[in-house]
């Protein structure tokens, strides 16, 4: 039972239709009819948005609770499925948010973080790291997987801010949407091959991102702004948008580079070598993606890790 009115969009008539009401309960019938009517999409009016956050992050909350365990299957699912949903949300154009949205909003991007990936447990994450790559690929299994990566390096190496990092991972890459898919894939296989009109649109994302975010009225930290903005630049120097090199590079930048280089290599793609742990990181190091002092704490934590296993 929903404690607010639920609305569909009708773009022909530019139109809101109430769609179910306030305190009735939402039935199987109402959610087969928006599979058959293919509607992605649900509003409520912004006076409720509060009280649609609340809801979510309680579902969020039962759902990772010990009394309803769930398999690893079953979280990687949820997870998909929770970032998914924030993805429509933060993406709705018919959306009038405010910063009270926004901070909802983020609101629930920590409690996915919290439910689904540090889980408040950091003598396990060599183990989770190894689960997540067996994980499926999908189009919001890049996200969730960074962000997972992201929280699990920063646990590894006792890094305090895990939740920040975890949801610089969520949104990294969110300014792809607004990239045509040819290109983001083209992108993916190999950016040298690139013509310069394409790199300066492709990496044109990490903006178009961080506009995203600020158009959804999303607060977020300093670091984790800097770290979405960096995690595409090198150590030494020749990534992008802006060449950065060195000590101009955060920490929150070089471990989200780290997670989101290591999502591509460990990942099981057709036509493309799948890499080991400690191989991905050699191949991260050998790009000169972060400095030798973050190198070797992670060349020291995975040789420590896979000696127990």
């Amino acid at each position: 039972i929903l404690d607010f009115d639920t609305y569909v969009y009708l773009p022909l008539n530019n139109k809101f239709i109430k769609y179910s009401a306030k305190n009735s309960k939402f039935s199987d019938k109402k959610k087969q009819k928006m599979i058959d009517k293919d509607l992605r999409n649900l509003h409520v009016d912004i006076k409720d948005v509060d009280k649609f956050y609340e809801y979510s992050a309680t579902q969020l909350a039962e759902l990772s609770s010990s009394a309803n365990p769930l398999s690893e299957t079953e979280k990687e699912q949820k997870l998909y499925s929770a970032i998914r949903d924030i993805f429509y949300q933060v993406l709705d154009e018919n959306a009038t948010p405010d910063f009270t949205a926004g901070k909802a909003m983020l609101g629930t991007c920590q409690k996915i973080i919290s439910n689904f990936i540090t889980q408040g447990e950091s003598s396990n994450w060599y183990a989770q790291l190894i689960r997540t790559m067996s994980g499926q690929t999908g189009d919001y299994s890049h996200a969730s997987e960074v962000s997972t990566y992201a929280a699990l390096f920063a646990i590894g190496l006792q890094y305090p801010n895990v939740e920040d990092l975890a949801i610089a991972g969520m949104l990294h890459d969110i300014g792809l949407v607004e990239i045509p898919q040819d290109l983001s894939d083209k992108a993916e296989l190999d950016e040298d091959s690139l013509t310069d009109e394409e790199k300066e649109l492709y990496f044109s994302h990490i903006a178009k991102g961080l506009d995203i975010v600020k158009r959804n009225r999303m607060v977020l930290q300093d670091h984790v702004i800097k770290a979405i903005e960096q995690h595409h630049e090198k150590w030494n120097g020749k990534g992008y948008p802006k060449g950065k090199a060195g000590n101009t590079l955060s920490i929150e930048a070089q471990i989200l580079s780290v997670a989101d280089k290591f999502q591509n290599l460990v990942a099981e793609k057709p036509g493309k070598k799948r890499f080991s742990p400690s191989e991905a990181i050699e191949e991260i190091k050998n790009s000169g993606a972060v400095s030798n002092e973050l190198y070797g704490k992670l060349r020291k934590l995975f040789n420590v890790e896979m000696s127990k296993n």
